[in-house]
């Protein structure tokens, strides 16, 4: 029986903010991360034809699926501008062959597609995923940075937390992303600005979002990595390695999340926390694309413990019902599996 594929406005509207956010990597390092960008999309759109209409033949129904582009533009964004363009091309076809097309296509995987090639590059190429150049380097645009091409790279400031430092930035930096990290996760003016607008086209889960970052805060509240007090310990969490792109961008992917509204909400904790414990226990800048990939495999979980904690707290459909998006994601699964 073939299922019904339904392509919603979040990949037009992931696509518009993610290209709308390009423009600051190219403002800090010249027009290098835009040809990053359009190999990435290139290489996701031949995947597109040589899989799905030669390989797999999904339905006819995915001819206007963009959610390949939204995982080229967001494996882009989490990469250093310096990145060879190879380990891009690596990452992209590994994230869409692996997370999307071996599970039979849009709606039906496991895992965020961007999230598992940022995760195989990111072990694999841990020399080049987790290299930053200094922001206002003029990057060239050959496909190898060479040694003798004088790029300047310095420490991120989540790698400067991870030793048991405390990142020396002030604010106003921090809010324009003038520190070394991936392309699209330093800007905060950015990335408020895109959520904002993510959230008033509804295209991301504010309980999802409002959950990880609370659980967040308040770990980071607790439990301070940095020696200039909470608040510090606060801000820096939340703004340092690819944690605030990724909650925004991927976490809320609606074909890899829960689909109720007291399951988002404790998906979201979930993922907070567990972020948290492996930043004690880690030293990556991308500990948060392995925990989302771990939480993925948990999401038809959360729903379940949803319904029971609404079977056996029936007020709590009081406070976190269902909107009409959850009912209707929550009708279209057909056979046990993401429609």
């Amino acid at each position: 029986m073939k299922h019904s594929i339904v392509i919603s406005d979040h990949c037009v509207s992931a696509i518009l903010a993610l290209v709308a956010m390009l423009a600051v990597p190219v403002y800090f390092f010249g027009a290098r991360p835009a040809i990053i960008a359009a190999i990435a999309v290139v290489t996701a759109m031949l995947m597109e034809l040589i899989l799905k209409r030669w390989l797999f033949r999904l339905p006819r129904a995915e001819k206007h699926d963009y959610s390949s582009i939204v995982t080229a533009l967001v494996i882009t964004m989490l990469m250093p501008a310096s990145v060879d363009y190879y380990v891009v091309v690596i990452a992209v076809v590994s994230g869409l062959l692996i997370g999307k097309y071996a599970f039979g296509g849009t709606g039906r995987n496991i895992f965020n597609p961007a999230a598992l090639g940022v995760a195989i590059v990111g072990i694999s190429f841990s020399e080049q995923v987790l290299k930053f150049p200094v922001p206002g380097s003029w990057l060239p645009l050959t496909p190898h940075i060479a040694e003798e091409a004088g790029v300047l790279y310095a420490t991120s400031p989540a790698s400067v937390m991870n030793v048991g430092g405390t990142p020396q930035i002030s604010l106003f930096p921090l809010l324009l992303g003038e520190y070394p990290g991936a392309m699209g996760a330093t800007c905060i003016i950015a990335l408020a600005a895109v959520f904002l607008f993510l959230c008033l086209r509804r295209a991301i889960s504010f309980r999802i979002t409002g959950a990880f970052l609370f659980t967040v805060a308040c770990y980071a509240c607790l439990f301070a990595r940095t020696s200039t007090g909470r608040l510090n310990s606060v801000i820096f969490e939340i703004t340092s390695g690819v944690l605030l792109f990724g909650v925004i961008f991927m976490a809320s992917d609606p074909h890899t999340s829960p689909l109720t509204a007291i399951g988002q909400v404790l998906y979201g904790i979930f993922l907070g926390l567990v972020t948290m414990l492996f930043r004690k226990a880690g030293a990556l800048d991308i500990e948060f694309v392995f925990v989302l990939l771990f939480a993925n495999a948990l999401a038809r979980e959360f729903d379940r413990l949803s319904d029971w904690l609404c079977r056996k707290i029936p007020i709590l459909n009081q406070f976190l019902k269902d909107s009409e998006t959850l009912r209707g994601r929550r009708v279209r699964r057909v056979g046990g599996k993401r429609a």
